[in-house]
């Protein structure tokens, strides 16, 4: 059994998920990319997230949203399982289409963790050796101008879109996260730009002293999908450290840790009444899962 996610409204997060078999599902071309636009931008208006930051590898995906409602289930529910049918309907194949194990997500404890993760997730494909620059990858990827207007995605013409009961189109739209709340968005803009340049500058240095080539756009189009990485983890071969937090200093580290392990021991004993017949016990604020599939009653959020 997984551990109990706390799940409490206006936090950041990084969420992080990979394809099974680290197979090359998100990979594609327009159609694709499209699909898995259309579908992010309608689960974060649907959900009410705020999409800070996000880019789609060929193998996996990493976005950053915040939460303003505690709804984050839901819209990974709704964008992965949409997302596996829909792409599973345009490569023609069944089966899985994620790995088995839960979505990783980190909470983001402070505005410079939140400004990190997004010029992370921008430098992405750089630091991986796909491309020079970030404003060259193929997939879906956030880029500093999205902050300044959204973009308008159609709903692809699918067969697995036919029945029309989703949106002709939906706007894609770049939030400034509330610890940049002071920034116009033409600041924070730049802010994620400069930081972004420096993670990209650093990876093109380190595979220059390497003597690493970029695998390049025409290459890259031409990736078979049904292949799958064949590198090791970055923490390991067949080992990936997956952290509930990131934070930009211990301190504040260990203080989300801990309201986490307190949350964690109260949910326990909730569980263990519940489970007894106690179906009126009070069990944290945070908890999900048991209170919307199965009736129980949390404290409401601090």
């Amino acid at each position: 059994m997984t551990a109990a996610r706390q799940v409490l409204p206006d936090k950041t997060h990084l969420v992080t998920r990979v394809c099974v078999g680290r197979q090359h599902l998100l990979h594609g071309g327009r159609v694709v990319n499209a699909t898995i636009e259309y579908l992010l931008a309608l689960g974060c208006a649907r959900f009410g997230l705020e999409l800070c930051g996000y880019v789609f590898m060929s193998n996996h995906l990493h976005i950053v949203v915040h939460d303003p409602y505690g709804r984050l289930p839901q819209f990974t529910e709704f964008l992965h399982g949409l997302l596996a049918r829909a792409l599973n309907s345009v490569r023609g194949r069944r089966g899985a289409f994620w790995e088995a194990e839960q979505v990783n997500v980190a909470e983001l404890a402070d505005g410079e963790k939140v400004l990190d993760k997004i010029a992370y997730a921008m430098a992405n494909p750089t630091r991986a050796g796909l491309v020079e620059r970030g404003e060259d990858w193929i997939g879906p990827r956030s880029r500093p101008e999205d902050y300044l207007r959204p973009r308008t995605i159609e709903r692809p013409n699918l067969p697995f879109f036919a029945d029309g009961t989703l949106p002709e189109s939906v706007e894609l739209r770049l939030c400034v996260p509330p610890s940049r709340a002071h920034l116009t968005p033409e600041e924070f803009a730049a802010e994620v730009a400069a930081r972004a340049e420096e993670k990209e500058a650093e990876a093109r240095a380190e595979a220059k002293r390497q003597g690493r080539r970029f695998l390049g756009p025409v290459r890259l189009r031409a990736l078979d999908w049904r292949r799958a990485a064949t590198t090791l983890q970055a923490h390991g071969a067949g080992r990936v450290i997956k952290p509930t937090v990131l934070a930009s200093d211990k301190a504040t580290r260990n203080a989300v840790l801990a309201r986490i392990k307190l949350f964690r021991h109260e949910y326990a004993i909730a569980r263990a009444a519940f489970r007894s017949g106690d179906t009126g016990v009070l069990f944290p604020a945070g908890t999900y899962h048991v209170v919307v599939h199965l009736g129980a009653r949390a404290h409401p959020p601090p």
